[in-house]
This record gives C-alpha cells, sequence and structure tokens, in this order.
C-alpha cells in the first residue's frame, strides 16, 4: 500500500528529524485525498482551517495552563 507506506514515511521522518534536533516533536500530518471535485475542495479547505484553529487554541490554552503554574 504506496499510500500508507509514504505517509507514515513522511511522518515518522518528521518525528526523527525534530528528535535529531532536540525539538519538540509536535508533528501534524494532514492526509489530502485524492477528490479534486468542488465539494470535496470546499470541504478540505473547511477541515484544514478547523485543523489549524484548533492546534493554535490548544497551544494557546497549553501556555496560559503552564503561566499560570
Amino acid at each position: 500500500d504506496a499510500g500508507h507506506y509514504l505517509c507514515d514515511f513522511i511522518y515518522f521522518s518528521s518525528l526523527a528529524h525534530l528528535w535529531k534536533q532536540q525539538r519538540a516533536r509536535k508533528v501534524v500530518f494532514f492526509h489530502v485525498p485524492l477528490h479534486s471535485d468542488a465539494e470535496s475542495l470546499r470541504r478540505g479547505v473547511e477541515l484544514v482551517l478547523t485543523l489549524i484553529r484548533s492546534i493554535v487554541e490548544s497551544e494557546l490554552e497549553r501556555e496560559k495552563d503552564s503561566a499560570s503554574t
């Protein structure tokens, strides 16, 4: 399964790269499906924006919690 193989490779290579640099291993991998019709693209844009917003909100909340302790 080339898709599974490549996705895993990209994800774990990203983690390994950060580990070698002794940086936090925070990696997000978003699989982009093959479908390119207008509805799929609209839904994909909505999902990506929601994912980005959620990550930012989560990080801001984490920073707020660590600052208060």
